[in-house]
């Protein structure tokens, strides 16, 4: 008789997309991060809207789409390993919407990844500060200046 495998767990429901707004508001893009680590998504919107940007954190490929619904980011900042829809799918869905062409994608990740077969920039996890801020300046614009 065969043992009954247990049915696989399905990922934790997302807490939800994530948004930093500095006060007084900012004159440079928003920027939408995109990673299931919690902490990730938390820490790097937290540096980035202490230095004045307004940023979107989502968990999955499914929650960026529907935060791209409403805002039009300066640049995203992609994981490529997470549930629901992993980075490789968000990544093709998102070079079939014309769209979205126009926005630059920056893969983070702590792995050596397979080049996902378009035009993007990579970040190595643990992400260095001033390579992100330097990143956020030339696609974003400054917060408190004009608007590349």
């Amino acid at each position: 008789m065969r043992k009954k495998r247990a049915p696989k767990a399905s990922p934790p429901p997302s807490p939800g997309p994530i948004v930093s707004r500095p006060p007084g508001g900012t004159h440079a893009k928003p920027i939408l991060i995109v990673d299931d680590d919690l902490l990730v998504v938390q820490s790097t919107c937290d540096l980035l809207a202490s230095k004045g940007y307004e940023t979107h954190g989502a968990h999955d490929g499914e929650e960026a789409f529907r935060v791209l619904e409403s805002v039009a980011p300066g640049i995203i900042l992609l994981d490529l390993v997470m549930p629901v829809m992993n980075g490789y799918d968000f990544l093709r869905r998102f070079w079939e919407r014309g769209d979205l062409a126009a926005i630059p994608v920056v893969v983070i990740s702590a792995s050596n990844v397979k080049n996902p077969a378009g035009p993007v920039e990579f970040l190595r996890k643990p992400i260095d500060q001033e390579a992100l801020l330097a990143l956020a300046r030339t696609r974003c614009g400054e917060p408190g200046g004009s608007v590349p």
